[in-house]
């Protein structure tokens, strides 16, 4: 499957690796940076979905989406751990409910391009989980030099979930072109994505940064260890 990501903002903050390892399954490690691990809260517009070979799947682009996640080692490699994504695009949730064992959610979404930056809005439906912000870049682009916070926290190409239904763990590869970064500038009104975490949301995040887009390849999901 392809995928295209556009006008994604990286918002991140640190918390102790004790606090989030209630919410990471064994044999899944938690990864730290400095002693530190990482939750980010990542909005962003989801483009042209493809199966292999085939044109874009119909009713399901373009949608915003957000996703709140970690950073953990899975079966020895550096990947993405899904605590939650939001979208709302009913189709698109379904399918990737069933194909990839993600735990999605519905949410009332607006995404809009305006002359401040990018107005991006998500409600939970039913849920105290909220996101209202603006955000912009303020920097040229650059690639993140390995060994650098910017590329442990965005360079990864495996990501993993627990299934909502199974309660099991659930992972894949991904491809993309290394991402081009640049510094932003955000002013996050409302943000409540990841309170259960024990991230402190009403701080400022410690990192942000913007990236126009990618075209994402994905591999197919499979359950791992056991």
């Amino acid at each position: 499957m392809t995928q295209t990501w556009d006008d994604l903002l990286f918002a991140h903050w640190p918390v102790p690796a004790e606090r989030i390892r209630q919410f990471v399954p064994p044999p899944l490690e938690v990864d730290t940076f400095d002693g530190m691990a990482w939750i980010g809260v990542i909005p962003f517009e989801m483009n042209e979905i493809r199966l292999r070979f085939l044109p874009v799947i119909p009713y399901t682009v373009p949608f915003p989406e957000i996703n709140v996640r970690t950073y953990v080692i899975a079966g020895g490699k550096p990947a993405v751990f899904f605590l939650t994504l939001d979208a709302s695009n009913p189709v698109a949730i379904r399918a990737a409910t069933w194909t990839y064992h993600l735990p999605y959610y519905s949410a009332g979404m607006t995404i809009k391009r305006t002359a401040a930056g990018i107005d991006f809005q998500s409600e939970r439906k039913g849920r105290a989980q909220r996101f209202d912000a603006i955000y912009r870049p303020v920097s040229e682009p650059f690639t993140a030099r390995p060994g650098s916070i910017e590329h442990w926290l965005t360079e990864r190409y495996r990501f993993c979930c627990v299934c909502r239904r199974t309660q099991r763990i659930y992972g894949g590869d991904i491809y993309h072109e290394p991402w081009r970064l640049q510094v932003a500038q955000a002013v996050i009104r409302e943000n409540t994505m990841a309170d259960l975490y024990g991230a402190e949301m009403s701080k400022a995040p410690v990192h942000l940064h913007y990236a126009q887009g990618v075209k994402a390849w994905i591999w197919r999901c499979r359950r791992m260890f056991g």
